[in-house]
């Protein structure tokens, strides 16, 4: 089973195995209903911990684990690498508001493939739960942001002098944005009048540019070269 999306019919996979972990009864059961409403026929599975989570992990393949950042039993960036050490295919999406933009980059760094704060709501998950279903990663802006604060090694000025050297048309840079927002190709397709496989391919153009390999990289390393604005 899985949804077409766009013009070209692109095939988003339903995952078989679904894994939510949350310690909040309302939003456990939200977040089960959500998944349920997009793919009915997976096999949904709800934990209020995260020792449960791990345990479920070693017995059974996940295709897609929901996850909250602070729940009891085990610490959340302990819990993303001891489920990854033993099924490193499946896709993370934190669904938190109580981490810090430092713990959302810091469980992304770990192989977590998106983070959503719960501030951005139905509308926040469903644009994210898209692009991890076909293999993207995403962070919000302000993430990045807050990750290349504590990182940065160089002067505004040096920045400027690489950015300048990043040459990008005014296609890419728009895409570019796109991307910071969290939009998928399909919008960002919309919104410029262009097809989703030309976006794909600018898209991939922009990777190379900035020597990255996804969005949440691009996102990064635009934002230190001063190429976007940050966007909550």
């Amino acid at each position: 089973m899985g949804e077409e999306t766009g013009a070209e019919h692109v095939i988003i996979h339903a995952p078989e195995i679904i894994v939510i972990a949350d310690d909040h009864p309302f939003v456990g059961d939200y977040l089960k209903r959500f998944c349920f409403d997009r793919w009915p026929d997976s096999n949904i599975n709800l934990y209020n911990n995260y020792i449960n989570v791990v345990e479920f992990a070693k017995k059974s393949p996940i295709d897609l684990l929901i996850m909250d950042y602070a729940m009891p039993g085990l610490d959340a960036l302990e819990a993303v690498e001891e489920v990854l050490e033993c099924r490193p295919e499946v896709k993370i999406i934190v669904f938190s508001g109580a981490v810090t933009a430092m713990g959302a980059a810091e469980v992304l760094a770990a192989g977590v493939s998106a983070y959503v704060s719960k501030a951005a709501g139905v509308e926040g998950l469903e644009k994210v739960v898209d692009l991890v279903m076909l293999g993207e990663t995403y962070a919000p802006a302000s993430v990045a942001t807050e990750l290349l604060k504590s990182i940065r090694h160089v002067e505004t000025d040096e920045n400027a002098t690489e950015a300048g050297k990043v040459l990008l048309s005014d296609r890419e840079r728009r895409i570019l944005s796109g991307l910071a927002a969290g939009d998928s190709n399909k919008v960002i397709a919309d919104d410029m009048g262009l097809s989703e496989s030309s976006v794909k391919q600018l898209v991939r153009a922009i990777f190379r540019k900035l020597s990255v390999k996804n969005r949440a990289q691009a996102v990064a390393e635009a934002l230190r070269l001063g190429l976007v604005d940050a966007v909550s």
